[in-house]
């Protein structure tokens, strides 16, 4: 795998570039790869990759992916942020 940062970012496995599903996603990589594995806060992400859109802090409604446990932590830094 390799990642290129310069230029346009794109990740490539044996020479090929990896199809991403949602632009989103590849763009939340790409602030983990700037950040250098350094922390990266939810409302960081939301603010980062919803620029352009306003108010995105609305659609929040006090729950987040509540089936899962491991989730609890999140959900604490967007209810306390």
């Amino acid at each position: 795998m390799s990642i290129r940062t310069f230029g346009y970012f794109d990740v490539f496995v044996d020479d090929k570039p990896i199809p991403f599903r949602s632009e989103k996603a590849k763009e939340l990589l790409a602030l983990l790869v700037d950040r250098r594995g350094g922390f990266v806060t939810s409302a960081d992400a939301i603010a980062k990759l919803w620029e352009h859109e306003p108010g995105s802090e609305h659609l929040f409604r006090g729950t987040y992916m509540s089936n899962y446990s491991w989730a609890e932590v999140t959900l604490s830094e967007l209810v306390y942020e």
